[in-house]
């Protein structure tokens, strides 16, 4: 089960505070006024959470930077194999911004991609991406970005999470 970037992210990585950036220039024409795009990338690396082998652990955190004040902002994200009933939680300087829950398609035992557990849970087994707004919790400056698990059970995988911040 491999999750790779989606159209458009980049491969830039850093250490913690160092993310990646880029300004593009498209613009919401129904929305308020803004002067473009940043993307920052957070973490473009695939990491496996969960208590299975080859897991990375329960959670996962990165602090990024931000240099400019986001009018708009959304965490993005590609996922694969996560849980439907606890779904992995995000959160963004403490403040959860979602779960992964709204995007994956209905249930649909006879199709391939979804895994009945023993407990009658279900895992989404196909690439699934995940877009959540951040606009309340994004700040200019440090920002912590962290990811973690809605039950330990649970064995995904996740990569190209950005920031969008419409400035």
């Amino acid at each position: 089960m491999s999750v790779g970037p989606r159209d458009g992210a980049t491969a830039e990585t850093g250490t913690a505070g160092d993310a990646g950036a880029r300004v593009d220039s498209a613009v919401d024409t129904d929305a308020p006024e803004t002067n473009g795009t940043l993307t920052i990338d957070i973490e473009a690396a695939a990491h496996h959470l969960g208590d299975g082998a080859g897991a990375e652990g329960l959670m996962f955190q990165k602090i990024f930077t931000v240099d400019a004040d986001c009018v708009r902002a959304t965490i993005e994200l590609d996922t694969n194999g996560a849980n439907l009933e606890s779904p992995p939680r995000v959160s963004l300087n403490a403040m959860l911004i979602g779960t992964f829950a709204p995007f994956f398609p209905p249930v649909d035992e006879a199709a391939p991609e979804w895994q009945t557990n023993a407990t009658g849970t279900h895992d989404y087994n196909a690439p699934v991406h995940v877009t959540l707004d951040a606009s309340a919790a994004v700040v200019r400056g440090d920002n912590t970005f962290l990811l973690e698990n809605g039950t330990p059970g649970d064995d995904y995988e996740f990569s190209a999470v950005v920031l969008v911040c419409e400035i």
